[in-house]
């Protein structure tokens, strides 16, 4: 059982055409015609849409703070209070100062690819940078994460 995209769902692993899951797959188009089967990249869509970000790509590993991420949420407040966080002392900084970046999701109106500059409109300076970007079949058109300085978050 998993809910990498915010929803409830299993995840099955198994060979190609392993025939458990040919059977597994005739039975709930049975019971439920409206299911489909998805890949990785369906799930990578929901999870950009739901806001959810993937370590690696749009936390990049090691160098991010819950702070940062926009993840304060998920840190233990007893553990912060007592120091004993590992890195409590830098994340404290961050909660007083405020972080230098911060992750954002963002509609987009044309193409981006992750990498790319976000230019402040109308001054066109540089305000953040791309992380993830993916097309959203819900809302037709692309969604991304990024990474952007506090006042334009």
């Amino acid at each position: 059982r998993a809910g990498s995209t915010g929803e409830d769902g299993f995840e099955l692993l198994a060979p190609p055409g392993a025939p458990v899951l040919e059977r597994l797959a005739a039975e709930l188009l049975r019971l439920e015609p409206l299911v489909r089967p998805g890949g990785a990249y369906c799930l990578d869509i929901l999870r950009m849409e739901a806001g959810l970000p993937r370590v690696g790509a749009d936390i990049p590993s090691g160098t991010v703070t819950p702070i940062k991420a926009s993840l304060a949420w998920t840190l233990d407040q007893s553990k912060m209070r007592h120091h004993l966080m590992f890195g409590w002392q830098r994340l404290f900084f961050q909660l007083a100062k405020g972080p230098k970046l911060r992750r954002v999701g963002l509609l987009l109106d044309g193409p981006a690819h992750a990498g790319c500059r976000l230019l402040s409109n109308p001054h066109r300076q540089p305000i953040g940078t791309v992380a993830s970007t993916a097309w959203s079949p819900a809302l037709q058109r692309r969604v991304a994460m990024a990474y952007v300085r506090p006042e334009y978050a």
